[in-house]
């Protein structure tokens, strides 16, 4: 039951490249809920980059975000850029999670405290000026999830979203331009991408010794039933009895949103399909997917991948 005085806020943590994107728009187009994208980049990428939003604006020309601006802090303007970076990487880091666990030493508690009070504002100003009862943010980061369960005013529910490794190892590789520039996104080798797997969702399931709420759902059966998984991932969250009306079997009716951070999808608009793509089983070469299997062989085992060309 959220509190009077809480802000309730669904949090898909897990590794990039999972689809958390076209998951966090599919939550968020959904009566009373608001879609952030990756909220935690907001520093960065809105107050020093000025990036886009995913309604087409820069940040610093959206409505929406300068109105959260004026309602949390009396304005961008009020804030610098660089501290606010700073800061966040003093605190929100996975090699803090010690820290965040333990509450570290008091110059680090202080810094924590100041930072949570920053996203604390944060959130409430979104909740201010959406009007909305639930705010979906796909950070992702396991150290902003085990961060926010120190915000006193927030109600956080965890959606653990993983993917088939072979995919997501799969997608590191390609070639993808950060929208409005010419500018690539990370790219990495599928070896490293399957140590990360590995830690990042094996540190989310301690989430659940943390006490954090937590629900856990595979992209491949959210792309095979879009409309159930949606309605269930809701209900978890808090609305039990979601309006689906922009579900029609896998095609998903999107509208723009004010989204900072994720793959270029949250540029789009109007009729998406829903599908799973399955590129990986002819285009990542087979040594590395035997390199990718091996290494995460017990999470595949977890989470009902089959370790093969069969499909799962």
């Amino acid at each position: 039951m959220v509190g009077h005085n809480e802000i309730r806020v669904l949090l898909i943590a897990g590794l990039g490249r999972s689809g958390s994107t076209l998951v966090d728009r599919a939550l968020g187009a959904a009566p009373g809920c608001t879609s952030v994208g990756e909220l935690v980049r907001l520093w960065e990428r809105g107050l020093a980059e000025d990036a886009l939003c995913g309604c087409g604006e820069s940040f610093s020309a959206c409505p929406f975000w300068g109105s959260v601006g004026e309602v949390a802090f009396g304005g961008w303007s009020t804030l610098g850029a660089a501290k606010l970076v700073r800061l966040r990487g003093r605190v929100d880091r996975i090699r803090y999670l010690p820290f965040l666990v333990t509450r570290g030493s008091r110059r680090y508690r202080a810094a924590l405290a100041e930072y949570v009070s920053f996203v604390e504002r944060l959130y409430r100003a979104i909740s201010t000026v959406s009007g909305d009862r639930l705010i979906v943010d796909s950070s992702k980061d396991v150290s902003t999830a085990y961060l926010l369960t120190r915000a006193s005013t927030l109600d956080v529910r965890v959606l653990h979203l993983v993917r088939d490794p072979r995919a997501v190892a799969y997608s590191w590789t390609k070639h993808v331009t950060k929208p409005g520039t010419s500018v690539e996104m990370d790219r990495y080798p599928p070896v490293r991408t399957a140590g990360w797997y590995v830690v990042f969702n094996t540190l989310i399931h301690a989430l659940r010794l943390w006490g954090a709420p937590m629900r856990f759902l595979r992209y491949e059966d959210f792309t095979r039933d879009p409309e159930g998984q949606i309605d269930g991932v809701l209900g978890f969250a808090g609305d039990p009895h979601p309006e689906l009306r922009f579900v029609a079997g896998r095609t998903l009716e999107l509208g723009a949103h004010h989204s900072m951070g994720g793959n270029p999808m949250r540029f789009q608009t109007g009729a998406i399909e829903v599908r799973r793509d399955d590129a990986w089983r002819d285009q990542l070469p087979i040594g590395d997917r035997r390199v990718v299997t091996a290494v995460t062989l017990p999470l595949l085992a977890i989470y009902r991948y089959v370790p093969s060309r069969g499909r799962s």
